[in-house]
């Protein structure tokens, strides 16, 4: 009768254990054991161990073990999870700095506005024989074709007139800007672009900072190159 006491009282610990009472004292089933349901569950199997046949001190230890690096595994988590919060309070704060500044970022897209048309910068990985501009609207139509006359190796900037192809202005609104370029033997060459703006708001998006410029373009936080301060204000 003893030794099936205190198997239904190791029973019972157990089934305290894998359940948690609400304030309505409803069961609800649980996954996991916390620390002190760890050591009560051990201490009590402990207890009621067979005294002809006690646990092997081994099995005591790689128990013990499991339960210390299952508690190094969690502290470790919850200060990785630290860091991260306090890597994001960064970012926002770094990001929110940014704005009412100018800044120079990688896209292929122009803002034609009351001001005009915002500038694009282009690089060419190496000295080009030919090439075009091809200016699209929102909707993915070609509005206009550009023959570009800075055609060297390096950094140039690309103003468009804000004009379509038969010379009449375009709506105001963002395009988008492919340029492609040629050498002399008729190959390909690579292109980078870069946009510029002024920021006037930040937003999260699949994990990245983005800004938001004034006129309604949006560029990546860590796609920026350079900062300037606003020369209209």
């Amino acid at each position: 009768m003893r030794k099936r006491r205190r198997c239904m009282e190791t029973e019972s610990i157990l089934q305290s254990s894998a359940y948690t009472t609400t304030s309505t004292d409803t069961a609800t089933p649980s996954n996991e054991l916390d620390d002190d349901a760890f050591m009560t569950l051990f201490i009590a199997q402990l207890e009621n161990q067979d005294p002809l046949n006690p646990m092997d001190n081994t099995d005591m230890l790689a128990q013990l073990a499991q339960f210390t690096t299952v508690e190094q595994l969690s502290s470790m988590n919850e200060n990785i999870a630290s860091m991260l919060d306090q890597s994001n309070a960064q970012v926002i704060n770094s990001a929110v700095s940014y704005i009412g500044l100018d800044v120079v970022a990688e896209g292929d897209q122009v803002s034609v506005g009351d001001d005009g048309v915002s500038p694009l910068y282009y690089t060419l990985s190496d000295d080009a024989t030919e090439a075009m501009a091809y200016i699209y609207d929102e909707d993915g139509s070609l509005v206009d074709t550009v023959a570009l006359t800075d055609l060297t190796e390096g950094e140039h900037t690309f103003q468009w007139n804000g004009l379509n192809s038969d010379d009449e202005q375009v709506a105001k609104g963002n395009y988008s800007v492919g340029i492609i370029a040629l050498d002399d033997q008729g190959d390909f060459i690579s292109v980078s672009t870069l946009c510029q703006g002024t920021v006037v708001g930040m937003s999260a998006q699949n994990g990245t900072t983005v800004f938001e410029l004034s006129d309604g373009r949006t560029v990546n936080m860590m796609s920026v190159t350079d900062v300037y301060t606003n020369s209209a204000s």
